[in-house]
């Protein structure tokens, strides 16, 4: 735990009760800059970290002030004085990495020089807090559009992972970059910003992408406490209805607690008093707690209401000012047109509005827009006409064509600037007109990932040769950029690919390609030929036989050198890599050692659903596999590359370090034929639809099969899923070994009748059990389980009870219970979990429901949990218990399913 400032011992008592299911020599580790913290959570032993010495000092200071070695040797005064200034800092590490950024931006001798002498840095060493003093003084040599961006930061909490271009629309939007000059794009320059405050290490711990382009980031905490304590009530974070909101607040926060969501009480009375409030983020939360406050939200620039809301809340429409609108997960199938009079507007964000089939037809009036982010809108039909007249469009991840309705692929020709990633669907309904003598992607040398799809629907009947024909005609006509690194084609419909596809000049760069749903597709691009490749993603292509078709085995020197990921699945007619008369016919795995170890860095292997595959390369162990649909010879075949030595090292290092594994429809009886001794590092194990697969039948003696020795092996072992598994009855034996387990899956088990022996599993904090219909009750020892905080029952037809041990169990902060007929009762002393007030579910439970009120507890329940009428459902038009809705059950299930599966 990180940089602890809890100093009530009662609240380290709670907390050390959910940390003591560890295994055997488990530690628990604590950084803090508190004595009294080390004291309160009875440590052991202490271990002070002393400051850097003289010769590390320098070193870090070095490093972060000098562009290189030749520029330190070239300017020997510097180093002089960089010394003086080190030793000034007493081995501080945050501290010099500060100070040495800070001096790196004002590399002359005269500014080191003024530096050193300052009055400032000598008054700051003087002080009691002097890390945060330095900070402060790099903070005060920021420009002032620079201070205004890195204090807007504070608004997100410690430890927040910040995606670089999320906050650059929002800097945008609350004006705080400079609009340049120049025909730079006002992006590119929010992008110098970030690159600025993380040169002056304001950020840290970045994550990029397969680019190399930085993506994500976070701030190191005492970063953050200087950005909260420069913007003073500004910038203001409700936490628990805690936040010194006033009149001066002008962006305000509120931080989700899945516990408590946001109500009424948690919502500061001081809140009115915010009167010029320029951002709102309500993310996760509510919207309707805050309609009874009177605020001035009309000079709103952001409004991020992601997973807040079913509806567009109808006050949007007066927030003339509005930037920047996150109205993701959204569940209407039309926006309404209002949006369209949000003249402002830059960003619209939308994703994952899943029900959503059409965009205002006026949407072309937001000529300011910038950024439409569609993903994950799957109903889309097509997009409005108009589109291509949105000349500053920069991204626009999604474009629709509709059957005789909508904009036409022509739209794309004026969006010039756009960048990022583009998905084109509905390619089918192209026509002649759209694909004559029209360049829609060659130009658009920004983006980077390009999707073609052509949505096909295999119930209808197959189209003639002439349709074949001009999905060739029209891929070809989609050539992209040769800056594309990511390609993705699905449901293409021709019998090959054109030759920008196939040709490795033109696509050198590429990354990452997907063929997926291409049934006439006769043969594939040679793949090898892509020396940057790092996945390959080849799903339902049912003509392919062979990945490669030519007759000789590639130098394992250039054979995929970069491939990390690769995933095969549902290829009926894969036989194998490449197409050798000479392979024979009793292959065999030994025969599979003689071919050169080709796929050196993969690390990620799927093969699913290819029922002749009888071979594949060699490959080095993996850290996740997932296979299934092959046959056994291939799958023990897999399994052991997958975790024994590699075949051309000795050294100890390239053990097996297999992570995840899923095995799926294999024809195995025992899981000790899939599990081996060399799997100790396996943290997630899924077993699915594996139908001769025997785990708990009644005549086996398990206590003396040496086959429960895998059990013990997994001793690192946290994610365990049985889906699909008609045999399993019982819990196996042996479980009890896993005393690491932390989240356990049951999911369409047909014949499970008990879960006893759960209660041994004393790690576990997550328990999902999901469409076992002979379920009847669960066990008392449940009650055991004192680390289970999260616990869904799904659609257990027969289930009528919770026993009463589910009361013993005091981590509880989440219980889910949906589409269960036969529940009657629940425990009464459920209210006394406190942890669990505010997460209870239950949905679509009629005999319980039909219990409760005759029994007339709805008043109890509110008591129990801290409801009020608006959130039991006591209207007889709703299937639900605590939530309100008029809603049908299907639906209402779609709507919450966030919450029925967010852990697992």
């Amino acid at each position: 735990m990180d940089d602890v400032w809890n100093e009530s011992h009662e609240k380290w008592i709670d907390l050390k009760r959910y940390l003591m299911g560890g295994a055997m020599g488990s530690r628990i580790l604590i950084t803090t800059r508190s004595q009294q913290v080390a004291q309160t959570s009875d440590t052991d032993s202490f271990h002070h970290l002393k400051e850097l010495d003289n010769h590390n000092s320098w070193v870090l200071f070095r490093k972060m002030a000098f562009l290189n070695e030749e520029e330190e040797i070239e300017n020997l005064n510097l180093v002089k004085i960089g010394k003086e200034i080190v030793a000034k800092l007493k081995g501080s590490p945050l501290g010099i990495r500060v100070v040495g950024r800070l001096l790196y931006f004002q590399n002359t001798e005269k500014d080191w020089l003024s530096f050193k002498d300052h009055n400032e840095l000598g008054t700051t060493l003087q002080q009691e807090n002097q890390i945060q003093q330095i900070l402060k003084i790099s903070f005060d040599h920021l420009p002032s559009n620079l201070k205004r961006c890195f204090m807007y930061c504070s608004l997100f909490p410690k430890d927040y992972e910040f995606r670089k271009d999320e906050l650059v629309k929002l800097w945008m939007a609350q004006g705080l970059i400079i609009q340049p000059r120049n025909e730079k794009a006002i992006e590119d320059v929010g992008d110098d910003y970030f690159k600025e405050l993380l040169g002056r290490s304001f950020f840290q711990d970045i994550r990029k992408n397969k680019w190399g382009d930085i993506k994500k980031c976070k701030m190191h905490d005492l970063i953050h406490d200087l950005a909260l304590l420069m913007v003073e009530n500004e910038c203001v974070l409700v936490n628990d209805g805690v936040g010194s909101i006033d009149k001066r607040t002008r962006h305000v926060s509120f931080l989700y607690n899945r516990r408590r969501p946001i109500s009424r009480e948690l919502v500061p009375r001081s809140f009115t008093q915010a009167k010029k409030l320029r951002t709102l983020d309500l993310t996760f939360n509510s919207i309707s707690s805050l309609k009874k406050y009177h605020i001035n939200l009309f000079r709103l620039r952001t409004l991020n209401l992601d997973r807040c809301c079913c509806h567009p809340p109808k006050f949007i429409d007066k927030l003339k000012h509005l930037r920047y609108l996150n109205l993701s997960d959204l569940d209407v199938r039309f926006l309404p047109t209002f949006i369209t009079k949000l003249y402002n507007l830059e960003t619209l964000i939308l994703r994952y509005c899943r029900w959503l089939r059409e965009l205002p037809k006026d949407i072309s009036n937001l000529m300011n827009l910038r950024h439409l982010d569609l993903q994950g809108c799957s109903r889309l039909t097509h997009m409005p006409k108009g589109l291509g007249g949105m000349s500053s469009l920069q991204t626009m991840n999604l474009f629709v064509l509709g059957k005789d309705k909508g904009g036409n692929l022509s739209e794309l020709n004026e969006l010039k600037s756009l960048r990022g990633s583009l998905c084109v669907r509905g390619l089918q309904f192209c026509t002649t007109i759209d694909i004559e003598n029209v360049k829609y992607f060659e130009e658009k040398s920004e983006i980077r990932k390009l999707e073609l799809h052509w949505d096909t629907d295999k119930k209808k009947p197959r189209i003639d040769d002439a349709s074949y024909a001009e999905d060739e005609r029209t891929l070809e006509c989609l050539k992209p950029h040769s800056n594309v690194g990511k390609m993705s084609i699905k449901g293409y419909r021709g019998m090959k690919l054109c030759d920008w596809v196939s040709s490795d000049y033109f696509l050198d760069g590429l990354v990452s390609i997907e063929l997926c749903h291409c049934e006439k597709l006769e043969h594939l691009p040679q793949f090898d030929q892509f020396p940057y490749l790092k996945n390959l993603h080849l799903e339902d292509l049912t003509n392919i036989e062979y990945i490669d078709d030519s007759n000789s085995v590639s130098s394992s020197t250039t054979f995929f050198p970069s491939l990390e990921k690769l995933r095969i699945k549902k290829m009926p007619k894969l036989k194998g890599w490449w197409r050798r008369g000479e392979i024979p016919s009793n292959y065999s795995a030994q025969y599979n050692a003689s071919l050169p170890t080709a796929l050196h860095q993969l690390s990620q292997l799927w093969i699913l659903d290819c029922p002749q595959l009888a071979f594949i390369p060699q490959h080095p162990p993996l850290q996740s596999l997932a296979i299934g649909g092959v046959g056994l010879k291939v799958f023990d075949m897999v399994i052991r590359m997958a975790t024994n030595l590699a075949a051309d090292s000795s050294s100890s290092s390239t053990l097996s370090k297999l992570s995840t594994l899923e095995i799926e429809n294999i024809d195995i009886k025992f899981l000790s034929e899939a599990l081996n001794c060399n799997m100790k590092d396996l943290e997630s194990l899924t077993i699915q639809s594996c139908k001769y697969l025997q785990m708990s039948s009644s005549h086996l003696v398990y206590e003396e099969d040496d086959r429960l020795l895998y059990w013990k092996e997994l001793s690192n072992l946290r994610k365990l899923r049985f889906w699909d598994i008609p045999k399993l009855e019982y819990l196996p034996k042996g479980l009890e070994h896993l005393t690491a387990l932390e989240f356990l899956l049951l999911i369409g088990c047909e014949n499970l009748v008990s879960i006893e022996g759960i209660g041994q599993l004393s790690s576990l904090s997550g328990l999902r059990i999901l469409d076992c219909p002979k379920l009847r009750l669960l066990p008392e020892e449940i009650g055991h389980l004192v680390s289970l905080s999260h616990l869904s029952i799904l659609k257990c037809h027969n289930l009528t009870s919770l026993p009463e041990g589910v009361c013993g169990l005091t981590s509880l902060s989440y219980l889910a219970i949906y589409d269960c007929p036969n529940l009657r009762t629940l425990p009464e002393g459920l209210s006394q979990i406190r942890s669990l007030k505010g997460s209870l579910y239950v949905l679509k439970c009629p005999k319980l429901r039909k219990s409760w009120k005759k029994q007339n507890k709805y008043r109890r329940l509110k008591k129990m949990f801290n409801l009020d009428n608006k959130q039991t459902g006591e209207d007889d038009r709703t299937e639900i218990t605590f939530v309100k809705t008029r809603r049908s059950p299907d639906s209402l299930y779609r709507h919450y399913k966030h919450k029925l599966h967010y852990w697992f």
